[in-house]
């Protein structure tokens, strides 16, 4: 069985101070297999835990290719598995928004019935007027934009004209199983 871990409100959580005393690395007597071997166990047990914290972090690359996030979703109910599930994440740069429209986007992502979305979010910037909107998007008047991804591309309809939006960034986060 994976490592599971006891997570309660603030996920994993290192003290910022010894959990040790410092003075028993200083007073080892190096001779002493024993005084050495409880030392290092320590320090072992330390290291794990800093990696153990450091991996399960959301990691804050948006790159233009597939990379594990750091992100972990519960254990998946239809199998005996019981690790965490791995968040995969890569971003799209989607260029102009259409004039409306669908405009349809390659992701590159292998999808398949072993990918489960888990979020897909993205923002668009008219860098001339210097205005910025989500995407999705939703107006009271009904100008809105529409963000979907199926098994090859990232697709944005527009019931407007947004292509003044030129500079479109899509992040897409899934699993894989």
């Amino acid at each position: 069985m994976g490592f599971i871990p006891n997570i309660q409100n603030t996920g994993y959580y290192l003290p910022t101070t010894y959990t040790w005393d410092v003075s028993q690395i200083l007073d080892i007597d190096l001779k002493d297999p024993e005084q050495l071997r409880k030392v290092l166990v320590l320090m072992y047990q330390n290291l794990n835990n800093m990696q153990k914290s450091v991996n399960a972090k959301d990691n804050g690359f948006y790159v233009l290719q597939e990379i594990v996030n750091g992100k972990q979703f519960f254990p998946d109910t239809q199998t005996i598995n019981m690790q965490l599930r791995s968040n995969f994440r890569t971003t799209i740069n989607f260029g102009a928004l259409p004039n409306a429209g669908t405009k349809s986007v390659p992701h590159n992502i292998n999808v398949d019935a072993n990918v489960e979305w888990t979020w897909i979010y993205g923002t668009a910037t008219d860098p001339i007027g210097l205005t910025g909107i989500p995407i999705a998007f939703v107006s009271a008047a009904g100008n809105n934009i529409q963000l979907d991804v199926d098994a090859v591309n990232v697709n944005i309809t527009t019931t407007i004209n947004y292509s003044n939006y030129t500079e479109c960034i899509i992040v897409l986060e899934y699993m894989k199983f």
